[in-house]
């Protein structure tokens, strides 16, 4: 990944033509270069493809990925799990630790009472239970709260532009 730092302003500058191109791709990243092209207007399917690489260079595009239903494929337990550690300095071990469990979906690092918020998808309460257990028996964790999550969040995946 390339550091924003290394970066010159004008190579990290983003165009209103750019800025078009990210409403596009995060109402529909499989649009083809043409297509989006085509929406724009007066821009080539080159400029299109030479744009993206430049923004995915550079940071501004992360990835292209699918969104997934865990419930479709059987993860009917979802659940925020909140853990505070016996000193912030652990932050990284536990976070290493805890990425390599079957059924960690995501990790956030945090301020505050708890340290890190994971997002766990399990089939059963018995396997919910064994994340659960295997996180709580490591010695740098303190303390763990979590919450089942009822139903699929509703969220905004698009950032306003």
């Amino acid at each position: 990944m390339i550091e924003l730092d290394a970066l010159s302003p004008m190579e990290t500058e983003l165009t209103p033509t750019d800025l078009k191109i990210l409403k596009i791709l995060q109402k529909n990243a499989r649009k083809s270069y043409q297509d989006i092209a085509s929406e724009i207007g007066g821009v080539t399917s080159a400029t299109i493809r030479n744009r993206m690489n430049r923004m995915s260079k550079i940071g501004v595009i992360k990835s292209f990925k699918a969104c997934i239903n865990p419930s479709a494929l059987g993860y009917d337990i979802k659940a925020f799990v909140d853990i505070s550690l016996t000193a912030p300095k652990y932050i990284g071990k536990v976070h290493e630790i805890i990425k390599a469990i079957p059924g960690v979906h995501q990790i956030f690092p945090f301020s505050g009472q708890f340290q890190l918020r994971i997002q766990v998808f399990a089939n059963t309460m018995q396997d919910y239970g064994r994340i659960i257990t295997r996180i709580s028996q490591l010695e740098e964790v303190r303390e763990i709260k979590s919450d089942i999550i009822m139903d699929l969040p509703t969220f905004r995946s698009e950032i306003s532009l």
